[in-house]
């Protein structure tokens, strides 16, 4: 028997639960003042009241043709991602505050392209991927290092560290242990004894996995916000305990030992 295309369970609410302000954090208290979905005042109306302000409604603010904004921020890291740096420095600052583009043109570019490509990240990277710019070398030529030290005008490929997840990656597949195999539950991998000591709510105690599990893709490792895997956490991923648009960078000595 053939089984149906796999879909997701959804729940329509019929009518939205009334959201109050909580008097000085206590949840008992509904005393509060009654406060509806929306966006800063400084950003203007986001939805009508006939849209219901649903996260639909501001998912298409957000997207409209008369926004420029959007767009431009996802292709700027889309390129920063394939390019080691953006087109705009800062990823997640375009405003006066902000870096200024290296090639506005080309920006404005890619962000209407993928706009009218209707929003197709494959068409993006499509196209980035198969351009000159990305398929030149990284080598370094003294006459253009001198005159461009930074690379801002693009005259070769950009250098980037491996990210945490594809250094412990790279190190499973030269030792060709690395599996694989794609889906699944999260797994956990051999971390030291005791780390998780002092992790509470609940306490609970950290049990390694065992066989192929210990050598799956670190993008399927478990993440333990405020306890991150200390791999993890040597090379620098964030703890996902608020957004991080750009991993910050380090050279610490206790990179050289966690590769021993």
């Amino acid at each position: 028997i053939e089984g149906g295309a796999p879909t997701s369970l959804v729940s329509v609410s019929v009518k939205p639960r009334e959201m109050r302000i909580l008097p000085r954090g206590n949840w008992l208290d509904d005393s509060g003042e009654v406060v509806h979905p929306g966006t800063p005042g400084f950003l203007g109306d986001s939805a009508s009241e006939k849209t219901g302000r649903t996260r639909v409604a501001l998912a298409r603010w957000l997207t409209r043709k008369d926004n420029p904004l959007v767009s431009r921020v996802f292709v700027n890291r889309a390129w920063r991602l394939l390019m080691g740096g953006g087109i705009v420095k800062t990823l997640d600052d375009f405003g006066s505050q902000g870096g200024v583009p290296s090639h506005p043109e080309l920006l404005d570019w890619l962000a209407l392209e993928f706009v009218e490509n209707g929003w197709d990240v494959k068409k993006l990277l499509r196209t980035i991927l198969v351009s000159e710019t990305y398929k030149r070398s990284s080598m370094v030529r003294a006459d253009y290092q001198e005159a461009d030290p930074g690379n801002r005008l693009l005259w070769r490929q950009g250098r980037r560290r491996l990210e945490a997840e594809f250094v412990r990656d790279n190190a499973l597949s030269v030792a060709g242990l690395l599996t694989l195999r794609t889906g699944g539950i999260s797994v956990r991998p051999y971390q030291p004894e005791g780390y998780w000591v002092h992790l509470n709510f609940p306490k609970r105690r950290y049990k390694p996995d065992k066989g192929e599990n210990l050598y799956r893709r670190g993008v399927y490792m478990h993440w333990q916000r405020t306890f991150l895997h200390p791999s993890l956490l040597a090379f620098d991923a964030p703890t996902r305990e608020e957004c991080t648009a750009e991993r910050v960078v380090s050279n610490t000595p206790q990179q050289a030992l966690v590769l021993l």
